[in-house]
């Protein structure tokens, strides 16, 4: 069940060190269609090379292969980055204010994180046609 994160953490990881596919690619001595495919969640990594990627990005192979708390890294991120106020969108403090305070929420949200891309995608169709009608009223 928790290597279905995997695939976002690689990117999450990835993203975060500013590393290309190709970058990452170069680094493990792999194509970048092989980094590609483990971000579609359409293979995954041998052991030897996740505990590389673990090694790169400085985190636990725990926290990258989803054991631990998905929503520990991305708060401390935010936490980090509200700190040192180096956003100043008003309204992505309010969003993440929102999510942190209504739990029923968040955990749909946790659950919609580990759903395979095809279902994501259309629970993502769906909410945009609900906001749509919304609009309408």
């Amino acid at each position: 069940m928790y290597l279905q994160q995997l695939p976002h953490n690689l990117r999450y990881y990835r993203d975060k060190h500013q590393f290309t596919q190709q970058e990452l690619a170069d680094l493990l001595k792999v194509s970048r269609s092989v980094v590609a495919k483990w971000e579609n969640g359409h293979v995954l990594p041998d052991l030897l090379t996740a505990v590389k990627l673990s090694k790169l990005f400085q985190i636990s192979l725990d926290t990258l292969i989803g054991e631990a708390p998905e929503t520990d890294f991305l708060l401390s991120d935010y936490q980090a980055h509200y700190q040192e106020n180096t956003y100043d969108d008003k309204s992505l403090h309010q969003l993440m204010d929102f999510l942190l305070k209504n739990k029923t929420l968040k955990e749909q949200l946790l659950h919609y994180r580990t759903l395979p891309l095809k279902q994501q995608k259309t629970i993502e169709r769906f909410l945009q046609m609900a906001m749509d009608e919304l609009k309408k009223y």
